[in-house]
């Protein structure tokens, strides 16, 4: 190895804090040619911002803009404090994920490139997980309504908020 241990010390600098988030499943949002999963990810002690833009509204409007594409019309999504992750399994890439990513400001969701914010944060990534082997199941299923609505009905099971 090239690099001796004391070289590593100026290299990466992390100034963030890491947040304990409760996460909990809350139904679909169903729509005509896409179903959401939808989870909600409020940090320990917080809560989610009240009068913002409904998910769901944002989530029409950028179909129909063709700024969010349906794929295969099976996803979820992360609604936290200020970050509306929009995940949706790709169609003609079966186990890829395609991530949208919107920041709050004001009361809308804005979207920003996933490059600028990262596609998960360690606590979205329990979600993804869970998600990813929950459709993989499905994938290998004979894809039938019944495994379809397996799948769709397949909540990570974990915090519950009170």
């Amino acid at each position: 190895m090239d690099m001796q241990l004391r070289d590593l010390t100026s290299i990466g600098t992390v100034t963030g804090q890491v947040l304990k988030y409760n996460i909990r499943s809350d139904g679909l949002i169903l729509l005509s040619n896409l179903v959401l999963k939808k989870y909600l990810m409020v940090p320990e002690g917080g809560s989610l911002p009240e009068g913002i833009e409904p998910a769901g509204e944002v989530i029409n409007r950028d179909l129909a803009k063709g700024r969010l594409r349906p794929f295969s019309g099976l996803g979820f999504l992360i609604l936290s404090e200020d970050v509306l992750n929009v995940s949706i399994w790709h169609d003609e890439y079966a186990a890829t994920i395609v991530p949208n990513i919107y920041q709050l400001e004001g009361r809308l969701w804005i979207p920003h490139p996933v490059e600028e914010v990262g596609a998960y944060c360690s606590a979205e990534k329990r979600v993804y997980d869970h998600e990813n082997s929950a459709f993989l199941r499905y994938l290998a299923s004979p894809k039938e309504n019944w495994d379809k609505i397996t799948y769709v009905n397949d909540f990570l099971q974990e915090n519950i908020l009170k």
